[in-house]
């Protein structure tokens, strides 16, 4: 099994290069299943963590066009990549960190796969949109507390806008040089929301949850809860 993701990237100020249509990829070594802390190397300067939204394949594949790229997605959920801060910065600024950065044990945290189904016959642009428009959540909630505390100022929650416009491009385009097989996870990282990774911190990812469904002490979990883990 393999963990792909696109790259978002445009031209920057600095001069960047554009690596529109980029991906980076991994082994199933670096991916940590949800409920399991994850510990975060030791690092002057820190890691940031990158929500995405995680796709499923259920079909084996190569040369697939986009208007048949729906047909092998099987289900969805949420993840993390752990990233080195100065590697995000250069993704930033200039579309691409270097690979061997964000290849590393537990780099990625994949959540409780939920189960969709798209139409079979082929879609169009606009028809793809639509599909998962209505079959995907409308915003995750990420919500991070600190361990050991029962204070509400202790919580801090965000949500970040579901956007899986270009999936079937960007599916059609990995494999044009990659055969897709069963249980390959496609990923959109969700760049602009980063934010630092802490220890001793517990992060939840919910589909189109309220901030105060989840309760100071973490006791109750919420139905719609895709990811947890634990900062060490």
């Amino acid at each position: 099994m393999k963990l792909i993701a696109r790259i978002d990237s445009s031209p920057s100020a600095t001069g960047g290069t554009d690596a529109a249509g980029a991906f980076l990829a991994w082994p199933d070594s670096c991916m940590l299943i949800s409920h399991r802390p994850l510990y975060i190397p030791e690092s002057n300067e820190g890691f940031m963590a990158v929500p995405a939204l995680a796709f499923r394949i259920k079909h084996l594949g190569k040369g697939i066009t986009p208007k048949f790229a729906l047909r092998y997605i099987g289900d969805y959920s949420a993840a993390l990549i752990l990233m080195p801060a100065s590697a995000l910065r250069r993704l930033r600024l200039d579309g691409m960190p270097l690979p061997g950065e964000l290849c590393f044990d537990n780099a990625l945290v994949v959540g409780q796969w939920q189960e969709i189904s798209f139409p079979s016959r082929p879609l169009q642009e606009a028809e793809a949109r639509e599909a998962m428009r209505v079959s995907l959540p409308e915003t995750f909630l990420i919500s991070m507390r600190k361990l050991g505390s029962d204070k509400a100022s202790d919580i801090q929650c965000s949500r970040v806008p579901v956007d899986a416009g270009d999936l079937p491009s960007f599916l059609a385009r990995v494999s044009e040089t990659n055969t897709l097989k069963t249980g390959d996870v496609l990923l959109l990282p969700a760049i602009g929301a980063a934010f630092p990774a802490r220890c001793d911190t517990l992060l939840s990812i919910c589909a189109e949850c309220r901030p105060d469904s989840i309760t100071p002490t973490g006791e109750e979990l919420p139905e719609n809860l895709l990811l947890s883990t634990k900062f060490k």
